[in-house]
């Protein structure tokens, strides 16, 4: 009796700790992004070629960074969060700044808010990016201009493309 009372109770067990085992892999894994996912969202706010693919950290948390050749030449990077895959960064990184970007959630394209910046303070664009400001919760376009021999930074509220700020 002791035997038998043993081995259901192991059978019960075992299929109890299975279930809660599937169950962790299921749930951490609902959400998450996989590389190629991370890379056709890249695709959908420029469509340039997919040049690299790279897990980082950025700010403590682990992203997916999509790097992009625009046919003009220039190069932007595109992060996705893996537990989630919300973005987190755009950036123009190297010239030509002469592309376009989407970034979509109903805020202004990149070739809107470089026409901001560049009207605010006329000059050569050196690098952008686009980013959530988490201290004022809003997404910012933010626009590095050399102007006279100075460097400055525009920031634009990518929601209504007024201009935040100019450093």
């Amino acid at each position: 009796m002791f035997k038998r009372s043993f081995f259901v109770m192991s059978i019960i067990l075992s299929v109890m700790l299975n279930a809660a085992c599937s169950e962790d892999v299921n749930n951490s894994n609902s959400s998450s992004i996989t590389e190629n996912q991370a890379v056709q969202k890249a695709k959908l706010i420029n469509s340039g070629t997919v040049t690299k693919t790279e897990m980082i950290t950025h700010n403590g948390i682990k992203v997916w960074e999509v790097y992009m050749t625009a046919s003009s030449g220039g190069e932007l990077k595109v992060k996705y969060r893996i537990d989630d895959g919300t973005m987190v960064e755009i950036k123009g990184a190297s010239p030509s700044f002469e592309y376009e970007v989407q970034p979509g959630m109903n805020l202004i394209d990149y070739s809107d808010a470089k026409t901001v910046a560049l009207n605010a303070k006329p000059g050569e664009i050196r690098e952008w990016k686009f980013e959530k400001d988490e201290s004022d919760n809003r997404w910012e376009y933010r626009f590095f201009i050399l102007s006279s021999g100075q460097e400055w930074e525009i920031r634009i509220d990518a929601a209504t493309g007024v201009v935040l700020r100019i450093k």
